[in-house]
This record gives structure tokens, C-alpha cells and sequence, in this order.
């Protein structure tokens, strides 16, 4: 019996309306496929950046996911960027309501409802 070796997570990254918007392409962030995506996420990071990052192809996130989320946000803030959340599946957004983390990020339901949220 083979072992299946979990897929590498990708990213797909464009701008729009100001905003670069980040899709993660798979359906988990966890121990196994996190420490790329942080590399993948930090490399994208320039001054007073505003990220949208898409995670509605997200099914499951575990605490190294959750974590690499947190780091993206830092590394961005350190930067005087901002960082939005959109297309949070249920289980994901559940997740980051129970650990309060809705308090931390913006979170939306769409790529449209975070990028008219940010119209004067």
C-alpha cells in the first residue's frame, strides 16, 4: 500500500481594486504543508501592502495553520500593511470564532464584501 503524500499548498496572486488578493489552492493548512505556505506568504510582504487573503478552497486549518495565518498578519503589520480574511468555509471560520481570533482579523464572506468594505 503506498503512502499518499499530502499536496503541496499553492497560491494564486492578483490585484485588485488595491488590494493583492492571495487564493490558497488546497483544501488544508496544517504541520505537514505550513512552513512553505509561511515562506510563500512572507516573500509577498511589501511596505503598506493590503492583502486579501482568499481562503475559501480552506476545508481544514489546523494550530500550525492557524499559526501561519497569524505570522502573515505580523510580518505584514510590521510592515504597516493590513491583512483581510474572505471565503472562510464554516468549520474554519468556527474555528477562529472559538478562539477569538474573529477579534483579530477582519473576517468576510467574499472577495467583494472585503474589497467594498474598504471604500470611503
Amino acid at each position: 500500500m503506498a503512502v499518499q503524500r499530502p499536496r503541496e499548498l499553492q497560491i494564486s496572486v492578483e490585484a485588485i481594486a488595491g488590494f493583492t488578493v492571495v487564493a490558497i489552492i488546497g483544501d488544508s493548512i496544517t504541520a505537514t504543508n505550513g512552513p512553505l505556505l509561511d515562506v510563500k506568504l512572507k516573500a509577498l510582504v511589501t511596505p503598506r501592502a493590503r492583502f486579501l487573503l482568499d481562503m475559501s478552497a480552506v476545508r481544514f486549518i489546523d494550530s500550525n495553520g492557524i499559526g501561519v495565518i497569524v505570522s502573515f498578519m505580523r510580518a505584514t503589520k510590521a510592515k504597516e500593511g493590513t491583512l483581510k480574511l474572505c471565503g472562510l468555509t464554516s468549520s474554519v471560520k468556527g474555528l477562529f470564532m472559538l478562539i477569538h481570533l474573529d477579534q483579530v482579523f477582519e473576517l468576510c464572506d467574499s472577495r467583494e464584501q472585503a474589497i467594498g468594505s474598504s471604500v470611503p
